[in-house]
């Protein structure tokens, strides 16, 4: 029975105890009653809920999670008796807490590739200025081009800053002049070519100290 349930029948225990001769005081007595004891559950009902959604939302990760995630950053494809093993904790306690993580905390697994390899060898950061009526609108077009791995907006002279993939410093000018320029809303760019990277990866989560 659910809350408009138990509300319902308050109404109804209400209405029909304006009708009843109060003569018989007995009887006024048990229908109080079960007003009293009806309102009180409701109460309760409607405090644990609260509680229990406050809860689901203000939940923080504790050690044993952080270990799961940082286990993960360092090898997705690990498994859970070996996780198990590294962070001394039970299997099933993992499995519990992984579900846990990637409804709230995961997003997605992905790879890190060397680009070198697939032929992408240059990389750069361009940081845009956008009409700022138009700013959403050239975060989204930006968002839709396959060369670009990244959208940022940002603050200070610049509006947006963006990473860019390309094979060659040709394809990057011609991503840049045909793809990017072309967008409705940019006002200016300015492109800086990555050299070398020198560290590239995921979010910098340490591994908790003993």
């Amino acid at each position: 029975m659910n809350f408009f349930s138990y509300q319902f029948l308050f109404y109804f225990f209400n209405n029909i105890s304006t009708q009843i001769n109060y003569q018989s005081g007995k009887f006024t007595n048990i229908i109080r009653n079960f007003w009293s004891i009806t309102s009180t559950f409701i109460l309760i009902w409607k405090y644990t809920n609260t509680t229990q959604r406050c809860f689901v939302v203000n939940m923080k990760m504790d050690e044993i999670d952080s270990r799961i995630i940082h286990s993960l950053i360092q090898n997705s494809r690990i498994t859970l008796s070996q996780m198990s093993k590294d962070i001394d904790v039970p299997d099933a306690t993992i499995s519990n807490r992984l579900k846990k993580l990637e409804k709230d905390v995961i997003k997605q697994y992905t790879l890190i590739l060397d680009y070198d390899k697939i032929d992408l060898k240059i990389t750069a950061i361009i940081i845009i200025q956008s009409e700022s009526e138009k700013h959403k609108d050239v975060e989204q077009q930006l968002s839709n081009l396959d060369e670009v791995s990244e959208v940022y907006s940002i603050s200070g002279e610049y509006d947006i800053l963006i990473k860019v993939w390309a094979r060659s410093l040709d394809e990057l000018n011609d991503i840049i002049n045909s793809k990017i320029r072309s967008v409705d809303g940019i006002e200016d760019l300015t492109e800086m070519i990555v050299m070398e990277r020198v560290k590239e990866g995921v979010v910098p989560l340490t591994e908790p100290k003993e």
